[in-house]
Order: structure tokens, then C-alpha cells, then sequence
């Protein structure tokens, strides 16, 4: 049987060569917040657009319509009574009771109609 070598140790990755890249990110970063920073203070921002100038609108004409509600209220005065008549001679409007009670068929009695019932509860699950 063949006689095993150790394996040579494994080396570090050099560091050197991720200091460029590290500065290279930075400075594309710092250039295009500086580039988008410029076009927002000359106004073209492109999120919000240009800036709009308000227009103005001729005044619309307007139609006032005024409704006009008449109603007639008609009162009906009573005839003037007679010129010899005196107030006792009036007769009454109202029917007179007799003294002694008429039998007469007993007034109905009227109840309630029942309540309607309750609507059934629903909800989403029924």
C-alpha cells in the first residue's frame, strides 16, 4: 500500500483585491445620489413630474331658479244669525241623550293584531 502525504494547508483568499471593489460600489453610489439630487433641484424629477402651471377656467355661468309656491287659503265664516234670534233659539249641533238608556247591541271588541315574528338571524357561516 502506498504510504498517504499529508495535504498542504489551505491557503487564505488574499484580501488585497477587495478593497477596489468595495470603493468602486461607493463611489457608483455617491454618483447617482449626486446626479438624481441635481435633475430633483432643476425640477425634473421623474416620480413627480414637471411642475404644473394652474389654469385658468372662465367663469361659468350660473341659473338661479327661483319656484314660486302661492297657495289660497279660503276661511269660511258662519251666516250671521238671525237679527231677532236670541242665543237660546240656536239649536245644537251635537245629538241629545235621552234620560233613559237605551238598550242597544254591546260595541265590538278590537284587539291587537299579533306582533310579526322576528327575520331569522343570518351570518357569513349560515
Amino acid at each position: 500500500m502506498p504510504e498517504r502525504r499529508p495535504s498542504p494547508p489551505k491557503s487564505r483568499p488574499a484580501t488585497s483585491g477587495v478593497a477596489p471593489i468595495y470603493l468602486t460600489a461607493a463611489l457608483l453610489f455617491v454618483g447617482m445620489v449626486g446626479f438624481l439630487a441635481i435633475r430633483m433641484a432643476d425640477g425634473r424629477d421623474p416620480a413627480l413630474g414637471p411642475k404644473k402651471v394652474a389654469q385658468v377656467l372662465p367663469p361659468r355661468r350660473v341659473v338661479v331658479r327661483k319656484i314660486v309656491i302661492t297657495k289660497r287659503i279660503t276661511v269660511i265664516k258662519p251666516a250671521p244669525a238671525a237679527q231677532g234670534a236670541s242665543p237660546s233659539t240656536v239649536q245644537a249641533s251635537a245629538p241629545v241623550q235621552a234620560s233613559a238608556p237605551v238598550a242597544s247591541a254591546p260595541a265590538p271588541v278590537y284587539t291587537p293584531a299579533p306582533a310579526p315574528a322576528p327575520a331569522p338571524v343570518q351570518s357569513s357561516t349560515s
